[in-house]
Parts: structure tokens; sequence; C-alpha cells
């Protein structure tokens, strides 16, 4: 008999046990939760094999979880800080486009619309490809759509609604970052402590949003607006 055997065994010859114990039972519900989440990879060796009880935490699992929130911290004011360039320079980039403050009013909400309709779709591909994947393409998609909104040229026709839909599908790629975040916190940290890690996600937006003027404002300055989407980029 095995270890931990005569918990396991069914009470009579014909009755089964519902389901594993023991050290089985953790490591089949670390597999399946992983699993769903699309974490495998992005998990330590060590998390994947053994899921520890509450309060149990590995100690390279802990130190991981609190580097993880600081790079998560660090995006989110990129991400604020991203969507508050095109208002401060939105003066110098009108009257190189000779658009209207109407026109320019488009310009803006066009990043909000695209932020907001592709919300649910991009908490579906967290789902999916996983946060780290996920999190990494977004990265990689709104520097590019960024440098774009610089290299849009006012001579062309139709510029301006170029730079609409410029502005929409940044907004679509930006819209994954805080559904990626939220995976990652639901993973990495116990219920306990999902508070504060949230909290540190939302500072780091508040911080974005408090130091984007005075940063952006020094670039075009020193720089010209075209400086700012490079910088953010």
């Amino acid at each position: 008999m095995g270890y931990g055997s005569a918990q396991c065994q069914p009470a009579r010859a014909d009755a089964l046990p519902r389901q594993p114990c023991g050290l089985l039972q953790r490591t089949l519900g670390g597999f399946d939760e992983w699993r769903e989440l699309g974490l495998d990879a992005a998990k330590p060796r060590f998390a994947r094999i053994y899921r520890p009880r509450p309060g149990e935490m590995p100690m390279m699992k802990s130190r991981i979880r609190y580097l993880l929130i600081m790079l998560i911290f660090v995006v989110s004011a990129v991400v604020y800080i991203d969507r508050s360039n095109i208002s401060i320079a939105g003066t110098y980039l009108a009257a190189d486009y000779g658009i209207s403050k109407v026109q320019l009013g488009w310009v803006f909400s066009a990043f909000l619309l695209g932020y907001a309709a592709f919300q649910i779709p991009a908490g579906w591909v967290v789902g999916k490809l996983g946060p780290r994947k996920t999190l990494t393409l977004g990265l990689i998609w709104w520097s590019v759509l960024s440098v774009i909104t610089a290299l849009v040229p006012p001579s062309m026709g139709g510029s301006l609604w170029v730079l609409i839909a410029v502005r929409f599908v940044l907004g679509m790629g930006e819209s994954v970052a805080y559904p990626s975040s939220n995976q990652f916190i639901a993973a990495w940290f116990p219920s306990n402590e999902r508070g504060k890690a949230n909290a540190w996600v939302q500072a780091g937006a508040q911080l974005g949003s408090g130091t984007a003027p005075p940063l952006v404002a020094f670039i075009i300055y020193n720089f010209g607006w075209h400086a700012v989407f490079y910088v953010s980029a």
C-alpha cells in the first residue's frame, strides 16, 4: 500500500473515490488552472509541478510575482502616457494638418472608441493566448502605431481619416493591457493580496496621467511634437 493510500481507499469494495487526493489532487488542479489561463510557460517549474496550499507560497514565486507587478506598474504608466500625449500635442498636430477643433476631437475619440470596442474581445484573446503573449504583442502593436501617428504626411489626401484610423487601431492594441494584467494577478497573487496588486496597477495609471503633461510639454518644446510619439513608442 502506497503513501497516503489509506485516505484514498474506498470504504466499500463497490465504492469509488470521488476525486484524487493529496499531492495528486493539488497537482492536477494546478495543471488544469494554468492550462485554462494559458500560463503554463509563464509559471516557474516548481509552481507547475506543485500547487501549494493557501499561505504556502514558494520563495521563488514570491520574488517573481513582485517583479511582475512592478513591470505591470510601468506598463500601466506607459499606457496612460501614450493615451494622453495626443491631447497635449493636439494643437500643434492640428496646425500642421490644417484640421479644425471638431476634426481634432474626432481624432481624440477614435482612440477611445477602438479601446472601448475591443475590451471584451481583448479578454477573449488573453484567455486563448495567455497574458504573457498577449501583452507582448500588445506592446509591439501600440509602439508601432504610436510611431505611425507621427509619420502620416500632412500632404497626403485624406490624411485626417488616416489619422483617425491609426488612432482607432492603436486603441484596439492598448485594450489588451488591463485584461492581461488582471489575468497575471489572478494567477500569481493569492486572493488576500490581489487588492494591493491592483492598487499598484492603478497607481501606475495615475502616475502616467500625472507625468504626461510636463513630460510631453518638455519634449514638444525641445524636439517638436513628432518626437512625442517616438518617445512614447
